[in-house]
């Protein structure tokens, strides 16, 4: 004679048992409260962000306005003093006005010895050098005339300063090379996952040594569009295109 109770009590351990394990199969499945580090976002953010941040250039443009500067005799010499210290920025000095082959900047001086120079304008251009990653200040400029500002033979002054942002092409090729070895040291430099990869196109060419996405797995892809700036303060536009998976 069979024992009801018992197969009840069987049964109920079984029937408990199943349930236990298909809730457990669905907290695994779900995993609430845990939130994956490899989402499209995220992803695509830390190339982003990294990217910007290490190829960024600017560059401060700052007008002088020559007036006139012209020597009262020919024995005589008249120039303006540019005054400016600083190790981390490159000057450039570049003639906004015709007619002004004249006017040399010699040894931090502008001088004109051959003719007055009169109404002529002349471009300042500081420009970060390649390992000033933006971390420091623009260096003060100051004009003067030699000797003491006299508007007879010397009228100058500087004009407001304006910035400009972009990046910078020689970043960008000493930042990501054709090497595998690189890419992998900028995965860990950039905080990337190690399981997963990414991509960056500049105007549709490849410029990340990445390898190729397997076939059928999601890509995700984000498209931006950014100046490129040169030494000169010249921008022109790009598109970037990051992909990551």
């Amino acid at each position: 004679m069979f024992n009801k109770k018992g197969l009840n009590y069987v049964d109920w351990v079984i029937s408990m048992g199943t349930f236990i394990i298909a809730v457990l199969a669905i907290l695994i499945y779900l995993k609430p409260g845990v939130k994956s580090d490899y989402n499209k976002e995220s992803l695509l953010s830390i190339v982003e962000t990294n990217f910007i941040q290490e190829t960024q250039w600017i560059v401060r443009k700052t007008p002088l306005f020559i007036r006139k500067l012209q020597a009262p005799t020919s024995t005589q010499n008249v120039g303006i003093d540019i005054d400016y210290n600083s190790d981390d920025f490159s000057l450039i000095v570049q003639p906004l006005t015709g007619g002004i082959g004249s006017t040399n900047f010699v040894s931090g001086n502008i001088e004109c010895t051959n003719s007055p120079c009169i109404n002529k304008t002349i471009l300042f251009l500081f420009h970060p050098k390649p390992d000033n990653l933006l971390n420091k200040d623009f260096p003060e400029v100051e004009a003067a005339c030699i000797p003491a500002n006299d508007p007879g033979f010397c009228e100058a002054e500087l004009g407001s300063s304006e910035i400009i942002e972009g990046l910078n092409s020689a970043r960008i090729t000493a930042l990501l090379s054709n090497s595998s070895a690189d890419y992998n040291n900028l995965k860990t430099s950039w905080k990337y996952p190690s399981s997963r990869e990414f991509a960056i196109y500049i105007d549709n060419v490849k410029i990340t040594a990445s390898p190729e996405p397997p076939p059928n797995i999601n890509v995700f892809v984000k498209e931006i569009k950014y100046w490129k700036l040169d030494n000169q303060g010249v921008r022109t536009q790009s598109t970037i295109n990051i992909r990551a998976w």
